[in-house]
């Protein structure tokens, strides 16, 4: 490992797979690393990047609201066995990019809780526009 190198090679990756490099703000107290999102010509085009979900990763999405720890979710969901929701509920919409973990680093911690990403949000306004 080398210590503070990190921002480099971070830049260094992201050329070499061709992303846009982060945005890096400093101020005296903090700072703040962006990554910039590719430039989507059209709503149609975002939509149709959402990908096909499954009702149970479609049914967490509709009741995930904020930040929420497993249990709360199993809660939301009236679910009670811890694997079942694992495997068919949690992990699908992981692996879609419907939700994301807020302590990626620490996938086991007991402060680990899950929300919606963009496509996630993405996913219920389409399903909202289907309705209506």
């Amino acid at each position: 490992m080398h210590i503070g190198s990190g921002i480099k090679r971070i830049r260094n990756l992201c050329r070499e797979y061709g992303v846009a490099e982060p945005r890096i703000e400093v101020s005296e107290y903090w700072f703040t690393v962006s990554f910039p999102r590719p430039n989507v010509e059209s709503e149609s085009e975002l939509v149709s990047s959402i990908p096909q979900v499954t009702p149970h990763v479609r049914k967490l999405a509709e009741r995930l609201h904020g930040e929420m720890n497993p249990e709360e979710i199993m809660d939301a969901l009236e679910l009670k066995d811890r694997m079942h929701f694992a495997n068919s509920y949690l992990k699908p919409a992981l692996d879609a990019g419907m939700a994301e973990m807020t302590i990626p680093d620490k996938q086991r911690s007991s402060k680990q809780r899950y929300r919606l990403t963009e496509l996630g949000r993405e996913l219920l306004k389409q399903k909202g526009k289907e309705q209506s």
